[in-house]
Order: structure tokens, then sequence, then C-alpha cells
């Protein structure tokens, strides 16, 4: 760690592992999801339809920065 640090390369190696982490949770939850509610294909079909889907959303982009600004308003800026 000491030598990414004096590398200037931390903030890259501490990324990786959070996106790492992140891969082999969702990956987890997808394959847990999988055993109890799939049984018509394979794992890699599976996740090759969800990863279809999500590229094919299309996301309002409007409407949620409206939607965020909504749920913003019951804050107050101290």
């Amino acid at each position: 760690m000491g030598r990414m640090i004096r590398t200037g390369r931390f903030n890259e190696f501490v990324s990786s592992l959070i996106r790492k982490h992140n891969e082999e949770a969702n990956e987890k939850a997808m394959w847990e999801f999988f055993l109890s509610k799939v049984h018509d294909k394979s794992f890699e079909e599976f996740k090759n339809e969800c990863k279809q889907s999500v590229a094919n959303a299309n996301i309002d982009v409007d409407a949620l920065i409206q939607d965020i600004r909504q749920g913003l308003k019951g804050f107050k800026i101290q």
C-alpha cells in the first residue's frame, strides 16, 4: 500500500478493490435470485438478459432530477 501511495496510485488501487467487491456482491445476489426464481434458463442466459435489460433501459433524466429535487425539499441547509 505504501508503494501505491508513493506512486500516486492509491486512489486507483482503492477504486479497483471497491469495483471488484461490488462485482462479486452483484454476482452473488444474481446467483441467489436465479436459484430461487429462475427455472427455465441457464445462469449465463439469465445474466445476459439482465445486462441487456440494463443496457436498454431508458432513463428520463428530467424526471430523475425532479424526483431528487422533490426529495430534497424537506432538508434545510444551515
